[in-house]
């Protein structure tokens, strides 16, 4: 994947590493491309997702690293409930990264599954008090297995009202095989990074 020619070096590098970029990832742009103004990362913490620690993680943690200065940031754990770790100012480096995750590594979830509403209700939520346009980067194995009907309506209409408002960006990292598919039922237009 050719990284976009406004991107620094060191960025494109970063961005390859993550998956590749679109427009707004990685900070401001020049040539015209828009900066994001909050990034969110939500991270799967339930029994399932720890036993893919080893690959969610690293995705986790490039994502808080790529956050610039400027933007702001929010970091959330969610399995069946969700929990702000931090909400501020982009971090500095890896090392602050790591600080800022270590909540995440440490937490020992008590349920199997994930229930992807209890994120998006609470995103819906907070959104109207970050500076726009928002990503919200979603790192999971599946965050769906404990979804109700009701909780998968409630998260196809308001996904279908962020992408008509177009202050939300909806991205699903390290979703496993047989899983992306109940996602792209709630989110049509969402983006699936590969690992």
């Amino acid at each position: 994947m050719k990284a976009p020619r406004w991107l620094s070096a060191g960025a494109a590098l970063s961005c390859l590493a993550a998956g590749g970029c679109s427009t707004g990832t990685a900070g401001a742009a020049a040539g015209g491309r828009p900066a994001i103004g909050t990034r969110v990362v939500a991270v799967d913490v339930s029994e399932s997702a720890k036993g893919e620690w080893e690959r969610l993680y690293p995705r986790a943690r490039r994502l808080v690293e790529e956050t610039g200065r400027g933007t702001h940031l929010a970091v959330f754990r969610f399995d069946v409930s969700i929990i702000e770790v931090y909400d501020g100012k982009g971090v500095l480096d890896g090392a602050d990264a790591g600080t800022l995750l270590k909540p995440l590594v440490s937490h020992t979830a008590n349920t199997k599954g994930t229930n992807l509403a209890v994120l998006v209700r609470k995103i819906d939520s907070r959104a109207p008090h970050w500076k726009s346009p928002v990503e919200l980067d979603v790192v999971t194995d599946c965050g769906t297995e404990l979804m109700s009907t009701e909780d998968r309506d409630y998260v196809k209409e308001t996904v279908a009202r962020w992408e008509g408002s177009k202050g939300i960006v909806l991205r699903f990292h390290g979703v496993t095989a047989g899983h992306r598919e109940a996602l792209r039922d709630m989110a049509p237009s969402c983006e699936i990074v590969e690992q």
